[in-house]
């Protein structure tokens, strides 16, 4: 007998975020797994570039996983990544900032696309 394949149901920016989740699925008795979460721990920065924090649970109870999912409203509307200045600020401090704010001024189009 083969073992079904792990299916990611949802992607989280925090490891802390995807255990949370985790405890919901477990709770409902659908065995689970994270993917980078140990990653995203070390080097919260590295969250945009792994893809997150991945929750994984088995094909078979992919819907179930869903579902339990789905009955959770989140608290508030937050972003799903955080956006580029805040991550140029986390990566290179303010010097990095000012240098991709200049950037982005100086090379944006202007007079529309043509």
């Amino acid at each position: 007998m083969t073992a079904s394949p792990w299916v990611t149901v949802a992607t989280f920016d925090t490891a802390h975020h995807a255990r949370l989740a985790r405890t919901l699925l477990d709770a409902a008795d659908i065995p689970t797994r994270l993917a980078d979460d140990h990653l995203v721990d070390a080097m919260p920065y590295y969250a945009v570039a792994v893809g997150g924090v991945k929750l994984r649970v088995p094909e078979a109870d992919v819907r179930d996983a869903e579902a339990v999912l789905a009955s959770v409203e989140p608290a508030s509307e937050t972003p799903r990544r955080p956006g580029m200045w805040a991550l140029v600020v986390l990566v290179g401090g303010p010097v990095a900032l000012v240098t991709a704010w200049v950037a982005a001024v100086v090379t944006r189009p202007r007079g529309g696309v043509r």
